[in-house]
């Protein structure tokens, strides 16, 4: 009886390994799946990703091509600024007569009303033959 019982419980004893291995291939089997779709899922994902990253690299890069062209159009600008501010202080434009006799005659005024109110008198017959029309003399 003490063999018989001893079959038994390994029959038992078998069969539960039986059992469990049975239960442990298909518990792997079920996680290689959900891993398989869980790694498929994932390479969608990041392929997705890839995919909007790419086209906002592409927006970047249109941006910093127009900034870039508008940097050197300001650039560009503000050096001819520079130039032309550089080239009147270098060299200086040629004297304007009209404003040398406005600033002389303003500084006339200043300094000796009379003498510039006598200076107006003997300009006046010649401003107001330029004030004529060209066919009344």
């Amino acid at each position: 009886m003490l063999i018989d019982t001893l079959v038994v419980i390994s029959v038992v004893s078998s069969l539960t390994c039986v059992v469990l291995a049975i239960v442990a291939i298909t518990f792997a089997r079920t996680t290689r799946r959900e891993s398989l779709n869980n790694f498929n899922r994932t390479q969608s994902v990041m392929t997705e990703q890839l995919e909007k990253t790419k086209k906002v690299l592409g927006e970047i890069d249109k941006r910093a091509a127009a900034t870039e062209k508008t940097v050197t159009d300001a650039q560009d600008r503000l050096l001819d600024t520079a130039t032309k501010i550089l080239s009147e202080i270098v060299v200086p434009k040629k004297e304007d007569f009209a404003e040398v006799f406005g600033f002389r005659f303003m500084q006339m005024m200043a300094e000796n009303p009379q003498a510039a109110k006598k200076f107006m008198e003997l300009l006046k017959p010649y401003i107001e033959k330029t004030r004529k029309p060209k066919g009344e003399s």
